[in-house]
């Protein structure tokens, strides 16, 4: 079978109408639409990268934090006063980019606290245990719900907190777009959140 460079180097973008011979070919399988995760992907997840005996994690009770430091794009202006007062409240803030796959299922399954920004990192909430509270950053112009949905198949608690239009007050946009914009939240939104979810 043909090494993983050779296969990246012969990947073709196959166009409407284009008729092709292959030796070999690849082809996902997609179980649902995307953004709509189903009960049964969250399973499939948990059995394939969890381990199947001995204890399911190192510690259960972890209140995680994800920010975007290793990205340019959607950046809350005032997240280093988030950070500060939620590492005081027993907060540890991970950074999925940089563990392995096993490294991040296990974190996200040990934990009963997740406050993120909107954006792939937040994909590990498919490993959490049911009742587990979620708090997500939005930015006003990017409203994604797919997290949301996630959380409702996996038996999570969601809460968004949606991020206010610069100098003109709230309004929220709910089409898919400018998701790289700065997201302008005062931290006592995102406190007074934590706090309707029940964190003392």
């Amino acid at each position: 079978f043909p090494s993983h460079d050779t296969m990246v180097e012969k990947q073709i973008a196959v166009g409407e109408g284009s008729v092709y011979q292959c030796e070999n070919l690849l082809l996902p399988s997609l179980p649902c639409a995307s953004g709509h995760p189903t009960r049964r992907i969250c399973e499939f997840l948990r059995k394939k990268f969890l381990p199947v005996s001995g204890p399911r994690c190192a510690r259960v009770g972890k209140k995680i934090l994800l920010g975007r430091a290793d990205t340019k794009s959607r950046q809350v202006e005032k997240w280093e006063a988030i950070r500060k007062e939620l590492l005081a409240k027993g907060f540890e803030e991970i950074a999925p980019s940089r563990m392995s796959l096993r490294e991040q299922a296990l974190a996200f399954r040990s934990a009963d606290w997740v406050v993120g920004i909107h954006g792939a990192a937040m994909t590990n909430l498919a490993f959490c245990r049911p009742g587990t509270r979620v708090v997500e950053i939005f930015g006003w112009r990017y409203v994604n719900p797919c997290y949301r949905d996630l959380c409702s198949v996996a038996g999570l608690e969601h809460y968004g907190v949606v991020g206010r239009k610069p100098d003109e007050g709230p309004e929220v946009v709910f089409e898919l777009h400018d998701a790289s914009g700065e997201i302008h939240v005062e931290p006592e939104e995102v406190f007074r959140a934590l706090e309707e979810a029940g964190l003392r």
